[in-house]
C-alpha cells in the first residue's frame, strides 16, 4: 500500500486484495482464478502450476476466467501449450484474428519440431488421445535428457489388450505403447 493520501494503480490495488485475500485464509490460502476450476478440485494445483509459469491461460473474450476442465482438447490447443512449454512464441502480432493465428503459428511450430503431425487448418479439430500422448512424450524426448522413447526398443504389443490399440498409427505406436 502506498502513503495516506497517495494515488494507488489499478495494479497495485489488485495485488494489494489479491494479496489480502490469502493471507486471510480465503480458500484456504488458495486463489481461483478460474471460475470453473476451484481449490477443492483434485487437479486445481496442476491447472495452478500451469497457469503460473505461463502455460495456460484460460479462454479469453468469449469465456473470459474459464478454463474448461472438461471441453475436449483441439490440436491448436495442444500444440499451443507444447510451445509455450517449450518458450516458442506463437504470437501473430497485429492480426484480425489472432487467436486462430496463433494456434496455427503453435501447430507449425509443433510439426516442425517433430512433436505432432497435423494440418495447420486443423486447429479447431479435437485432439484424438493418440495425438496427445505421442505429442507429449515426443515433446518430453526433446526437453529432457533423462526421458528418451527408443522406438527400436519399445514393445508395442502392449496395444493387442485395448479394443483401440490396432488404431494407433504405426509411428505413434512406440510413444503410445
Amino acid at each position: 500500500p502506498g502513503k495516506e493520501g497517495e494515488n494507488v494503480t489499478k495494479l497495485q490495488a489488485a495485488v494489494d486484495l489479491m494479496n489480502a485475500y490469502v493471507n486471510a485464509g480465503g480458500n484456504g490460502g488458495k486463489m481461483q482464478v478460474f471460475s470453473d476450476v476451484r481449490p477443492d478440485d483434485w487437479f486445481y494445483d496442476g491447472i495452478m502450476y500451469l497457469f503460473d509459469h505461463g502455460i495456460v491461460m484460460g479462454y479469453g473474450s468469449d469465456r473470459i476466467g474459464q478454463f474448461g476442465p472438461n471441453d475436449q482438447l483441439t490440436n491448436g490447443q495442444l500444440a499451443s501449450l507444447l510451445c509455450r512449454a517449450s518458450g516458442i512464441n506463437t504470437d501473430p502480432g497485429e492480426v484480425d484474428d489472432k487467436w486462430t493465428a496463433s494456434q496455427k503459428l503453435a501447430i507449425k511450430a509443433a510439426n516442425d519440431n517433430k512433436w505432432m503431425t497435423v494440418d495447420e487448418d486443423s486447429y479447431d479439430t479435437e485432439a484424438t488421445r493418440e495425438i496427445a500422448i505421442a505429442a507429449v512424450i515426443k515433446w518430453l524426448n526433446d526437453e529432457f535428457d533423462d526421458v528418451n522413447v527408443d522406438k527400436k526398443t519399445v514393445n508395442t504389443d502392449i496395444l493387442d489388450r485395448f479394443n483401440d490399440g490396432n488404431t494407433v498409427s504405426d509411428d505413434n505406436a512406440p510413444y503410445v505403447a
